[in-house]
């Protein structure tokens, strides 16, 4: 649960006070003199805790402008919130400029007024402005109903919301007011304002007569200002024009901040810019580059994919020529190995035969037979160079011709 130390608000913010009144809603903006704000004093603290409206007036028996203070404690206030307004009416629109925030008082009492000890009673204005001014606080001071506009922040936020917890807590102080040091250590004093509705008529020997009529004169001349009153309300004015000044060089060294942040925030964009666009021509560059690049490597590619396809099939030609080479050795192999055998058979059976014959026929038989042999293995030579093309074919043709009559010599 909070604590009253640990709340610490003492805030002061300007206010529009609003209220219901015979079934019309009143707003009091406008204080007198206009150029004074009527302000909200919010303070909840281990030192005190109430609500102060502060209404700038003036009142006979004072000479220099003074205001009245509608107070609120918190044990008078039965419920307080606050919302964000939805809607805000022109009379406040024309006071805050920006976002609002609504606070809702209801009072189980009517507020208290305070006022100071200079105050001639009952109060009465000076002038037309604050008569207006007092009229809107003889109604103020009998609703107990009633709601204040602020501007709206995060603070004020924040800090309401711990308030109204500590109102609905029943966290608050009591503590007796001390008129004596109020109003500048003038002393103050409580006044009560009974709406006008109450107000008796005038008792017909406190009345007035009317003032004689006035002289013709052909110049008027000019009614003199209290100098007094006057000289406040230059300092007032003055102060409103400092304030005013104030407020507009702190604006303009915040245009000037806010103008030099986007001023180098437009630089930044604009280098950023230029190195996107440097990066963006690099890219096509490099990107002509890898093009250019892709279209030789396919070129390189394709010529050499028809280098490669050509040397396969050579390759293959060549290797188709081995294979039948290899077979043709194998088949004249095969006939070699038969022709030889054929040849030692037929020597063989003529050397039997001829066992008993001569010596010289014996050698003849011999020599006729490796004759043959020798013609059979010439022939098949040259079958073979023929088959791998290193001789004419028109001689491998004689030779073949002569190896077949060798051959039906043997039999084979």
């Amino acid at each position: 649960m909070a604590t009253l130390s640990s709340l610490d608000v003492n805030n002061i913010t300007p206010a529009v006070v609003t209220w219901r009144w015979i079934n019309e809603t009143r707003f009091l903006v406008g204080p007198d003199p206009q150029i004074r704000d009527i302000t909200i004093t919010t303070r909840f603290d281990s030192q005190e805790t109430l609500f102060d409206l502060n209404i700038p007036i003036r009142l006979k028996g004072i000479k220099t402008g003074t205001f009245l203070i509608v107070r609120v404690l918190p044990s008078s206030i039965s419920s307080f919130d606050f919302i964000e307004a939805p809607s805000v009416p022109d009379e406040v629109r024309d006071k805050f400029h920006s976002s609002t925030l609504l606070l809702d008082f209801r009072l189980n009492q009517c507020p208290k007024l305070l006022v100071s000890v200079e105050a001639d009673e009952p109060l009465s204005p000076q002038r037309t402005q604050s008569g207006a001014v007092l009229d809107a606080l003889r109604e103020l001071a009998n609703v107990t109903v009633f709601s204040v506009y602020i501007a709206n922040s995060a603070t004020s936020k924040a800090q309401l919301q711990q308030i109204r917890h500590a109102i609905s807590d029943g966290l608050f102080l009591f503590i007796q007011d001390d008129l004596t040091t109020m109003f500048r250590g003038t002393g103050g004093k409580v006044v009560t304002l009974p709406s006008s509705k109450q107000l008796p008529p005038p008792a017909y020997d406190e009345t007035e007569p009317p003032p004689p009529p006035a002289p013709i004169y052909d110049r008027k001349r000019p009614r003199k200002d209290d100098r007094e009153e006057r000289d406040d309300d230059i300092a007032l004015i003055w102060a409103k024009l400092e304030m005013i000044q104030t407020r507009h060089s702190e604006e303009l060294y915040a245009l000037r901040d806010e103008n030099k942040d986007l001023k180098q925030e437009i630089n930044d964009l604009r280098e950023r810019l230029i190195e996107s666009e440097r990066k963006r021509q690099d890219l096509e560059e490099e990107f002509g580059s890898l093009a250019g690049l892709t279209s030789e490597r396919v070129r390189e590619l394709e010529e050499h994919t028809d280098v490669t396809f050509s040397e396969v099939w050579q390759d293959m030609g060549e290797l188709t020529s081995e294979v039948n080479a290899m077979k043709l050795r194998i088949d004249e192999d095969e006939l070699a190995n038969r022709v030889k055998f054929r040849v030692v058979d037929h020597i063989t059976a003529n050397q039997r035969a001829n066992d008993g014959a001569p010596r010289r026929q014996q050698d003849q038989t011999l020599a006729v037979s490796w004759a043959i042999f020798g013609a059979v293995a010439v022939a098949l030579a040259f079958a073979f160079l023929a088959a791998t093309d290193t001789i004419p074919s028109d001689l491998t043709r004689e030779w073949t011709m002569v190896s077949d009559h060798a051959l039906t010599i043997l039999h084979i």
